[in-house]
């Protein structure tokens, strides 16, 4: 944060902001890259912020409520989560929709006081890195990566497969674009090896398939977040669904790890890549 307000106030000799400090501390915050424009959204609304947020995460802060206060808070919301949350207000009358809007923003900032979500830095004052434009994205778009992400893994089983019923029955539970990535992926060298995927214990179901593929491409990109800003991995865990999002919280770690986070940081950008000219 104060990189950013050095960065609006002082651009020229941001030294003279800083003086006071300690000479480390000045270095380190100079040190941040952050984006030229983050001061604009240094003051979102509550609104702004909840918009990004997956609703299932709002849903045990919702429950904490009494029942009658639940609806007046779900329908002061963004409008792409009422319809998700409004079953947990039961058949209670509540506030209407057409309410005034001082009401709705008061119940919002009430609501959003208890979330603690005032403590996390704004996502464009966080340090820029490889995988910031990751925090832009979409669920589904995250979900597209995290499956391709597990290619990874997929790929030194197939090297070693030499059932040709095997390989088939292993194409067609693969969706065309993981397909198309664990192709290009064949002739790479594997630089950071997971433990094996024991494909000869699956069942031949796809679904069973693509949610133990998940699972690694979850703990993959968990462990290239690591040394991350923890506000970084509260961003990008918040636009999932809280079940996905907590599994990736739970491989994170703030220190980084020589020689495999690198790697496996390029891995998640060359997913992002091979996404971004899909398009």
């Amino acid at each position: 944060m104060l990189r950013v307000l050095v960065n609006q106030y002082q651009p020229r000799k941001p030294e003279l902001l800083l003086k006071a400090l300690p000479q480390e501390e000045i270095k380190a915050i100079l040190s941040q890259e952050v984006q030229p424009d983050a001061i604009k959204f240094v003051c979102l609304s509550p609104e702004e912020i909840l918009q990004k947020v997956h609703y299932s995460w709002l849903k045990p802060e919702i429950e904490k409520w009494p029942s009658p206060i639940r609806e007046m808070i779900v329908l002061s919301l963004p409008e792409p989560q009422i319809s998700k949350l409004l079953p947990l207000c039961g058949t209670s009358a509540g506030m209407s929709p057409s309410s005034s809007s001082l009401t709705k923003k008061f119940m919002l900032s009430q609501f959003y006081a208890k979330l603690g979500y005032k403590e996390i830095l704004p996502a464009a004052c966080l340090p820029i890195s490889p995988l910031s434009p990751l925090i832009e994205w979409k669920k589904e778009r995250l979900i597209e990566l995290l499956d391709l992400l597990s290619m990874y893994d997929l790929v030194a089983e197939v090297r070693q497969m030499i059932d040709k019923n095997q390989v088939m029955r292993l194409q067609n539970a693969l969706s065309p674009l993981q397909r198309i990535f664990l192709r290009s992926l064949l002739p790479q060298k594997e630089k950071v090896t997971g433990t094996p995927l024991k494909l000869k214990d699956w069942n031949g179901v796809p679904q069973q398939l693509q949610q133990l593929l998940q699972k690694r491409g979850i703990a993959r990109i968990g462990k290239a977040l690591c040394g991350q800003h923890p506000d970084f991995l509260w961003h990008l865990t918040h636009i999932l669904d809280i079940g996905r999002g907590n599994l990736i919280a739970s491989c994170y770690s703030t220190n980084s790890f020589p020689g495999v986070t690198p790697a496996l940081v390029q891995q998640v950008v060359n997913v992002m890549n091979f996404l971004n000219h899909k398009e």
